[in-house]
């Protein structure tokens, strides 16, 4: 398998035909919630460690895990990449999530939304297309 800079756990958060994203303002694209794992950590010790983190108004209990989705891509100061595995995750509050992050906002978004088009990775789009998900994702460089 090809080498990733980083390893992140991402956590599909749904609510009848929508999902949570984090929105990034600045460059007008959103991921589902999560983050980066440091060190050792598990996948899903660092998932709940990042929802703790970032996200406030509910609780959340880590679900099935669904795969695994790799992600390169080019920045002004050259290229990045990103081995990001994702969890079905249930949320006490749904809809009291909010954000601690400045430039991040938390929206739900409807899987046939044209805002779908800005979720990262681009790979993910689809796959969040092709529901029920009775397999596991297991897609690198997306």
């Amino acid at each position: 398998m090809a080498e990733y800079r980083t390893t992140s756990t991402r956590a599909l958060i749904l609510r009848d035909d929508r999902i949570l994203v984090e929105w990034f303002s600045p460059k007008n694209i959103c991921f589902l919630p999560g983050g980066t794992v440091d060190g050792e950590e598990s996948l899903n010790i660092t998932l709940e460690r990042e929802l703790s983190e970032e996200l406030q108004g509910s609780s959340f209990v880590v679900g099935r895990y669904l795969g695994k989705i790799g992600h390169r891509w080019d920045t002004d100061k050259g290229s990045d990449s990103c081995l990001n595995h994702f969890f079905e995750v249930s949320a006490s509050n749904p809809e009291g999530i909010s954000s601690n992050e400045e430039d991040r906002t938390m929206r739900w978004i409807d899987l046939k939304s044209d805002d779908l088009s800005s979720l990262q990775p681009p790979r993910l789009r689809q796959l969040l297309s092709e529901m029920p998900w009775d397999f596991e994702w297991d897609f690198v460089d997306s």
